[in-house]
């Protein structure tokens, strides 16, 4: 009778110690990542080596240097994307689910820092993009934002739209 007891109060430490943690003890939720946006808010040029990785594997790495400040953007080329101080990253990798981290490294960083997407924040969507904003004057900062999309329509027609305009 003791070996039930004991066996009961295990499995109910277990999943009182597991409850709220679902994500990890289950495995990561799987969702796509459309796009990755830079934009360079602050006051000098800033470059910056960024990683995207899916799963572990990294599917892109590129070196941005010298993205001009905001302040060097005219009003009217103000949209999304079109602007001189922002970058998109968009159809440079397959999108598929997966967990996705993006990783940069400022110039004048050694290493890079690893961010996970789905600690950005909450989301519900299974379709998304990050905005990375450099913040502050001379030495950047990093703030991250998450936008959702409702379906894989309304993201592939949100990045066309950005596309064009960046285009123009």
């Amino acid at each position: 009778m003791k070996r039930r007891s004991v066996l009961g109060f295990a499995v109910m430490a277990a999943a009182t110690g597991s409850a709220g943690c679902t994500r990890s003890f289950f495995g990561s939720k799987q969702y796509r990542l459309w796009f990755v946006k830079i934009h360079n808010g602050t006051a000098s040029d800033q470059s910056v080596d960024i990683r995207v990785l899916r799963n572990g594997g990294v599917v892109f790495e590129h070196e941005y240097e010298n993205i001009p400040s905001f302040q060097d953007d005219q009003i009217e080329k103000a949209s999304f994307a079109a602007m001189d101080s922002a970058r998109l990253i968009e159809d440079e990798w397959e999108i598929q689910d997966g967990t996705y981290t993006i990783e940069y490294r400022l110039s004048g960083q050694d290493s890079f820092v690893h961010v996970d997407v789905d600690e950005i924040g909450e989301f519900e969507s299974e379709d998304i993009g990050i905005n990375m904003q450099l913040l502050g004057g001379e030495q950047a900062k990093v703030g991250f934002k998450l936008l959702e999309f409702g379906s894989k329509e309304q993201a592939t027609g949100f990045v066309s739209t950005v596309t064009n305009q960046s285009d123009k």
